[in-house]
């Protein structure tokens, strides 16, 4: 089979959804000399795919960068317009509007812009709800990354369920290449200005409305009023949407100096931030699937999560979950874990590694492939 796979967001934000498509990209073709691969790029080949572009049977075609608009919708839309293949794979988001190939298989990790539109601006719901949509009615499969979103894909997209597969994330190589390094965590403590000292809570994301920052610092500040000797609590991960005014509150409030905003974390460093942690909180209000908390579990983490329904389906052995926006509840859990509990963790570090593999899910995706 000639297959082509799109590349291009890789240039961009380096998000879940460009993680999923770089590792399933990668274990696809590791282990295959029989399909031959054409891999599209923006700008420059990632040093992670260098090897691979060398082999026989991969091309690789690097285009230039544009406009994002126009780059998606135009200049990707003419390269791929005149390339020959048996399947054409947008592992990050949907093909250009105009594309129509046959073997077209797009992935749509979750529908955000029409489950909580509230969290995005008004312009990219109506934008990837019209994405979305054409990417519906033209591939010959869908690819989504929970049974979750799965459903809603089938019910919003009228897309029938034998043409929807669900592709589970895993732990990035480069993850697991981190760990194995073992990085200085009080170098990289001190790199993100966190405390040297005692363990601290992790919560690590975009921090934007979706994920639910205001909720956590809100509970967390509580606990700190309440007289309760709260570990450090660490919020990892850029700045996005609509949220610079509520960190500007949590600093000046009375648990400001027990918060710590390190911005974007490095991939070589993520498994020490993740390694001293005493426990990570990820209170989203909607998921497609969640990358961190899969990772927090691989490095060893107790894992709290509000308990919407792709949580509870990924992550339902092994993390501890509160009712969404309860902060009571959230805090019921948090003094436990900080002051009670004790978990399993080696057990559940072994468990998740076997389960969420990216070799298992793409050979899933190669089998899926062979049908286009």
């Amino acid at each position: 089979m000639r297959i082509v796979i799109d590349l291009t967001s890789l240039a961009d934000n380096f998000t879940g959804i460009e993680r999923f498509a770089l590792n399933i990209a990668e274990k696809m073709v590791e282990a295959d000399e029989d399909n031959t691969y054409i891999f599209i790029f923006k700008e420059e080949v990632p040093a992670r795919l260098n090897h691979l572009c060398k082999r026989p049977n991969i091309r690789a075609i690097v285009l230039p960068r544009k406009n994002k608009l126009w780059f998606s919708q135009i200049t990707l839309y003419r390269t791929l317009r005149r390339i020959e293949a048996d399947c054409f794979l947008f592992l990050a988001f949907p093909a250009p509007f105009f594309l129509k190939k046959k073997g077209m298989v797009n992935a749509i990790h979750d529908l955000g812009c029409w489950d909580c539109p509230q969290f995005m601006p008004f312009k990219m719901v109506a934008y990837f709800r019209l994405m979305y949509r054409r990417a519906g009615k033209v591939s010959q499969y869908i690819l989504t990354v929970s049974n979750f979103s799965k459903r809603r894909i089938e019910k919003i997209l009228e897309v029938p369920s034998e043409r929807v597969h669900v592709i589970y994330n895993g732990i990035d190589d480069g993850l697991k290449a981190a760990k194995e390094r073992k990085a200085d965590i009080e170098e990289v403590l001190e790199k993100y200005g966190i405390s040297h000292g005692k363990p601290y809570l992790l919560s690590l994301a975009t921090l934007e409305p979706r994920k639910n920052v205001e909720f956590l610092l809100k509970v967390y500040n509580e606990m700190v009023s309440e007289g309760i000797d709260m570990p450090e609590l660490v919020m990892a991960g850029r700045i996005g949407w609509k949220i610079q005014k509520v960190i500007k509150n949590s600093i000046s409030s009375g648990a400001g100096n027990r918060i710590v905003f390190t911005g974007f974390i490095a991939e070589e460093d993520l498994p020490a931030i993740y390694a001293h942690a005493c426990c990570f909180v990820f209170p989203s209000k909607y998921e497609g699937f969640g990358i961190p908390p899969l990772e927090a579990l691989y490095m060893g983490a107790t894992v709290v999560l509000s308990d919407i329904a792709p949580f509870r389906e990924i992550f339902r052995k092994y993390a501890v979950f509160f009712k969404r926006d309860d902060g009571e509840d959230l805090k019921r859990v948090l003094y436990e874990i900080c002051f009670q509990a004790e978990t399993t963790k080696k057990r559940h570090m072994e468990e998740v590694e076997r389960k969420y593999s990216y070799m298992g899910e793409a050979d899933k995706l190669k089998k899926i492939l062979k049908l286009c």
